[in-house]
């Protein structure tokens, strides 16, 4: 068994069940000294994680009510091995302890054995010591992963254990509060896997549970109640619609009332912006068919009674962004015509019926099922859940002329067969808009530059004919019989 590691040096060894006989034994000679002192004492850290390779160094956790109790027992602590090497920590010295081999007279030692850890009992500290070690031993994956971690940081950092510790400090932030987040949900789930995609600032989760169950869980900061619940009762209405959308399961307050929570099933699909570059054409007017027939479905759902009026609403957000186009030292010709465009065509935005909205309508939140099917995600609460229908049609992919072939049958899908002339009329102000609030999104610094503000501002100038007329240039009224007959090739 290897037990020790010279101060400073980094070294790994494959994990040895003796460590726990020997964290038993040191717990005991801790209690018969705290005694009633320490609420709880446990074996914590990477030795007290099975399988995975560590540094063969004990952790021990204790719990205690007070620190000064603690201090006072230090001389008895030292005789027993237990050497203090404290902390200020608020204000105040938190004890710590470490075993090993020391020289008469220095403080540290040249061998170290144990980290003797003194917390406050029932304390965030504590509880996190706690999740962590049992979350690592409920999910295998999660303590590969941190030992691939460990042992990459261990081969670049063998003498220098400072930098190695550093190394680890955002892995263990992020796991400790994954770990935070099995633990209030009752530990059933035995793998959390962070899901780094999206705009959003939610902290996203792939949950799963012994049996394999998969869910999604979402968690946002507590000052995003509010819209999180108007998210989540929308998530409910489409999903009680008949929609294929995540089943919702769960709303509330996490992590000690800092942070807000919702849970909903899983779409196990393909994520439809992944496929899309293996799609045919055929196939991406086909998507686009599904996708258009599911929002009509969706667009079901009214309003509510006392919405804001759609062109009072709408018409502020052209305004924003008309002055601060005013006020932005970089203008052009062609951003002076959709301004213009958009002020002496505000009236169509008069009347316009308001039903519920999706929100954020892309390729990006559809999910391809194994049937064909199309799935809908991640409804958005920020686009404030309802407005006039059509303005889903506004998140148009300004890069990437591919995109319109799946617009060309998302519009066909939604209006089942061709849209009336007023669609076009009403996509061309919406699409106008939207090229000016990316300008001036980008010339704000907010992403890009101004030359792909400008594009966004050519493109739509070039597709409407400098405003002069509603169907956009990419619409092809026979493209669903051109793409079939090169799909049959």
């Amino acid at each position: 068994m290897i037990l020790g590691l010279k101060r400073g040096v980094v070294e790994l060894a494959d994990h040895d069940p003796e460590w726990e006989r020997i964290a038993r034994e040191t717990i005991v000679r801790l209690w018969r000294v705290l005694g009633t002192a320490a609420k709880d004492i446990q074996h914590v850290g990477s030795t007290a994680i099975k399988g995975i390779k560590a540094k063969p160094i004990i952790d021990i956790a204790v719990a205690v009510f007070n620190f000064d109790d603690v201090m006072v027992l230090s001389p008895v602590l030292e005789k027993q091995g237990f050497i203090c090497v404290g902390w200020e920590s608020d204000g105040k010295v938190q004890p710590m302890y470490q075993c090993g081999e020391f020289i008469s007279g220095e403080k540290l030692p040249i061998m170290l054995t144990h980290f003797i850890h003194i917390v406050m009992a029932d304390s965030q500290q504590w509880h996190d010591y706690i999740n962590h070690r049992d979350y690592m031993n409920t999910c295998p994956v999660a303590a590969q992963e941190y030992e691939s971690l460990k042992l990459k940081l261990a081969e670049e950092n063998r003498s220098n254990y400072h930098k190695y510790f550093l190394g680890k400090q955002n892995h263990i932030h992020e796991t400790v509060r994954i770990a935070q987040l099995w633990n209030e949900f009752y530990r059933k789930f035995t793998q959390i896997t962070p899901i780094n995609k999206g705009w959003s600032e939610d902290k996203k989760y792939c949950v799963e549970t012994a049996d394999g169950w998969r869910m999604l869980l979402r968690v946002s900061d507590i000052a995003e109640y509010d819209r999180k619940k108007i998210e989540y009762e929308m998530m409910e209405r489409v999903y009680n619609l008949g929609v294929l959308t995540p089943q919702p399961l769960g709303f509330g307050v996490c992590d000690g009332g800092k942070s807000v929570y919702s849970l909903s099933g899983w779409l196990d699909g393909k994520d439809a912006d992944v496929a899309w570059p293996d799609m045919s054409e055929a196939n991406r007017y086909a998507l686009g068919l599904k996708a258009g027939e599911t929002l009509r479905k969706i667009h079901t759902l009214p309003a509510p009674e006392n919405a804001e009026p759609w062109e009072t609403w709408f018409y502020r957000k052209v305004q924003n962004r008309i002055d601060f186009y005013n006020a932005n030292p970089v203008k052009s010709k062609s951003g002076d015509i959709i301004v213009r465009y958009l002020q002496e065509h505000k009236h169509l935005l008069d009347n316009r019926p308001q039903t519920f909205n999706h929100g954020d309508y892309t390729i990006v939140n559809l999910i391809i099922m194994p049937d064909g099917q199309v799935g809908v995600i991640d409804f958005d609460a920020y686009n404030k859940g309802y407005g006039d229908s059509w303005w889903e049609f506004d998140p148009i992919n300004w890069g990437n002329e591919l995109n319109i072939k799946f617009y060309i049958g998302f519009i066909k899908g939604y209006f089942n067969g061709e849209p009336p002339d007023e669609f076009f009329i009403m996509l061309s102000y919406y699409l106008a808009y939207r090229a000016l609030a990316d300008f001036c999104d980008i010339s704000s610094g907010i992403y890009g530059s101004p030359k792909e503000g400008m594009l966004c501002v050519n493109n739509v100038l070039r597709w409407f004919d400098n405003m002069k007329n509603p169907v956009p240039s990419w619409y092809l009224k026979d493209f669903n019989r051109i793409s079939m007959v090169s799909a049959s090739r």
